[in-house]
């Protein structure tokens, strides 16, 4: 599986789980994904689909916009 740059989405969900001292694998779990899949999603192996955006907003505790925030930022 050859890696491909990250989305704006797992770049953004990255620094909400830094910024709040979350482990990754809880919040992928949260969501209602294994955590290698999860990780494979935020590392751009997986692509995020339009259907896991609120999934994965909803276990961060943040809107589906959030995500998609260009600038810095995002909650």
């Amino acid at each position: 599986m050859q890696s491909k740059e990250p989305s704006i989405v797992a770049m953004n969900v990255r620094k909400i789980i830094a910024r709040n001292a979350w482990k990754q694998g809880v919040i992928g779990q949260r969501a209602g994904y294994p955590p290698k899949v999860f990780s494979a999603m935020l590392n751009g192996n997986l692509k995020i689909h339009i259907e896991d955006i609120p999934k994965i907003a909803d276990a961060l505790g943040v809107t589906p916009n959030d995500l998609f925030s260009r600038g810095q930022n995002a909650s």
